[in-house]
């Protein structure tokens, strides 16, 4: 195995490893995605808020999340004084007391792996490396929840995408699928 091969499979332990969420106003979107990243395969070894100066309800889901979540989750506030999401996310990451800081936003949902994959890219040399956000329409939304429903079974998954997306009657048949 090369060097860098070496330290891919290794990689970072990612309780060595932070992530910052950037919020404003956004309690429902902040939920989702503290839920997604409690759902991953490894979980970072602590949580921070970047709040632009939301209010209570957004306090209210740190909160709620520190209380369920094995690692600490700090809500790194500052008030309301304009768009100053770049001094928010400065503060949250002076606050940081582990090596590396994953930063996403509040809206982006993070992968179930995500945490994993970016421990181990953490161990080369590249410290910077930058993912990609999707905007997603209702169809696409709607084909990702039913292939998640149907967990990878093709029976299930066919008789859906012709039920549920395209509306076609189950007794017609489909090339190609």
């Amino acid at each position: 195995m090369t060097g860098l091969k070496q330290r891919l499979a290794r990689g970072v332990s990612p309780d060595r490893v932070s992530v910052a969420i950037s919020t404003y106003q956004q309690p429902k979107q902040l939920n989702s995605c503290l839920r997604a990243l409690s759902e991953g395969s490894v979980l970072p070894g602590e949580v921070l808020i970047a709040d632009d100066g939301s209010g209570e309800e957004t306090a209210e889901v740190v909160r709620g999340w520190n209380e369920k979540l094995p690692v600490p989750v700090e809500h790194c506030w500052q008030e309301d004084q304009g768009h100053l999401k770049a001094r928010a996310g400065n503060l949250a990451l002076s606050r940081s007391t582990l090596d590396y800081v994953l930063i996403v936003d509040c809206d982006c949902i993070p992968t179930r792996r995500w945490v994993e994959v970016s421990s181990r890219r953490l161990a080369t040399r590249i410290r910077t490396f930058v993912g990609v956000r999707s905007a997603l329409s209702r169809y696409n939304t709607h084909t990702m929840k039913v292939m998640v429903r149907t967990q990878g079974d093709p029976a299930a998954l066919q008789q859906a995408i012709r039920e549920e997306i395209w509306r076609i009657d189950p007794q017609q048949p489909i090339a190609g699928i």
